[in-house]
């Protein structure tokens, strides 16, 4: 099964391990250059989707991608792209089933090297591809989420 931007299974970005099939990806067929990398996030990714005002409006609406990253390319594993360098992509299709989007965000989870599929889209910017994760997964990694939250606020999580 293809997966698609926006879909309503779970995705993930950042994989433990090169992906067996990139066809199970969220890679457009209009992708200009794909590229199949081991990388380590140069910080937590950053929400692009604006401020919204005291009356709850958006100045603008919300992009087709809600995060953005700075990456530092470990290893090309196909594609060309120098070791070294540093990559800015977009990534996080908005899901209506599920709130989250996996990302790195811990200083531990940042500190960890992981397999990405990027792509070049229109004008040239690089976007990350998904790939399917199961709900049970998701439901694992949003309950890390939030512990790691309520640890990080001091709040106990058993109040």
């Amino acid at each position: 099964m293809l997966l698609t931007a926006g879909s309503e299974l779970p995705v993930m970005y950042f994989l433990d391990k090169p992906p067996s099939d990139i066809r199970t990806s969220t890679l457009p067929t209009t992708a200009k250059e794909v590229l199949l990398a081991r990388v380590r996030l140069l910080g937590a990714a950053a929400y692009r989707g604006g401020r919204v005002d005291r009356g709850g409006h958006r100045q603008h609406p919300l992009p087709k991608e809600l995060l953005f990253a700075r990456l530092r390319i470990l290893e090309a594993l196909n594609g060309n792209v120098a070791v070294g360098s540093a990559v800015d992509v977009t990534f996080g299709a908005i899901d209506k089933t599920h709130s989250l989007i996996p990302a790195p965000r811990t200083p531990l989870e940042l500190k960890r090297e992981y397999y990405v599929l990027l792509y070049a889209g229109d004008g040239g910017q690089w976007h990350l591809a998904g790939f399917p994760m199961s709900e049970a997964d998701y439901r694992k990694w949003e309950e890390k989420f939030w512990n790691d939250e309520r640890a990080r606020m001091g709040v106990n999580s058993r109040q």
